[in-house]
């Protein structure tokens, strides 16, 4: 069993994040992995014993209503400009001035937003199996509700009177005795500001600027590699790399693989 590194917290964008952390200090740029939906920064547990043993400086937060870190009760507290917002706080915290940022699942959409907000702090991005994509033609609530109908479960955690977060909530032992304390209302308030952050994108230049590395899951029936497709139109320096047998929870399913190939482009793009 791996063991995760001792829980530290920083106080960042107006909250207290719990992270972990291994690896030389003085290695440069550190790589920050942000967890997905519904996880915690555990989700990392390989990646952060792999790259920190391969003398890589390694961050792993739980984010903004996850596990240690705090929960604020407005919805409109974990909105993508709050979420960007606390990683360059927990930088700043920890005196890094650009960082490489690793996301999966909604982490991997968090990170693809970092470059477009916060360029002068990203020396990398790498998603996996979460594509980057323009900017929606519509409201993508609008869009997934015409598509997959009112009972898509995305479109059901739109509901403010959080019928998702009670039913969640009930079957808790189920999925992570981390959120026996967190509750699932945090995470689901990711999901509610879809729309908001579709509005408040308008006008963004959504072309990333520095190195990026995709990771893609061969039997993901949700971000499949075909999601991929175009991304190199708005990424000019965009590595793709296919991980074969692998559903969704790809760093947990193939995590020897995934680790390999993040310590062989880090090495390769930042010596």
């Amino acid at each position: 069993m791996i063991e995760m590194p001792l829980l530290q917290f920083a106080q960042t964008n107006g909250i207290r994040m719990g992270y972990y952390e291994a690896g030389p200090k003085t290695d440069k740029p550190p790589v920050i992995l942000c967890h997905g939906w519904p996880e915690i920064a555990f989700s990392w547990r390989h990646q952060i014993k792999s790259l920190g043993d391969a003398g890589i400086r390694v961050i792993a937060p739980d984010q903004r209503g996850y596990g240690a870190t705090d929960r604020p009760e407005a919805v409109e507290d974990y909105d993508i400009e709050h979420l960007t917002g606390d990683l360059v706080g927990l930088m700043d915290h920890l005196g890094v001035d650009k960082a490489i940022f690793v996301g999966h699942d909604w982490g991997g959409f968090i990170v693809w937003q970092m470059p477009l907000r916060h360029i002068d702090r990203v020396a990398g991005v790498v998603g996996i199996n979460t594509p980057h994509t323009n900017r929606a033609w519509a409201d993508p609530i609008d869009l997934l509700r015409t598509r997959f109908g009112d009972h898509m479960y995305i479109v059901q955690f739109q509901d403010p009177a959080r019928e998702p977060d009670r039913i969640f909530g009930s079957r808790v032992e189920q999925v992570f005795d981390a959120f026996t304390k967190s509750g699932f209302t945090g995470g689901i308030n990711w999901y509610r500001n879809m729309s908001r952050n579709w509005r408040r994108s308008e006008g963004l230049d959504h072309t990333v600027h520095v190195p990026a590395l995709m990771i893609m899951a061969e039997n993901d029936p949700v971000l499949p590699p075909s999601s991929a497709d175009g991304m190199e139109l708005l990424i000019p320096d965009l590595e793709k790399y296919l991980v074969r047998g692998s559903g969704h929870w790809t760093q947990q399913e193939k995590p020897e693989e995934v680790s390999a190939k993040l310590i062989e482009w880090r090495r390769k793009r930042f010596g």
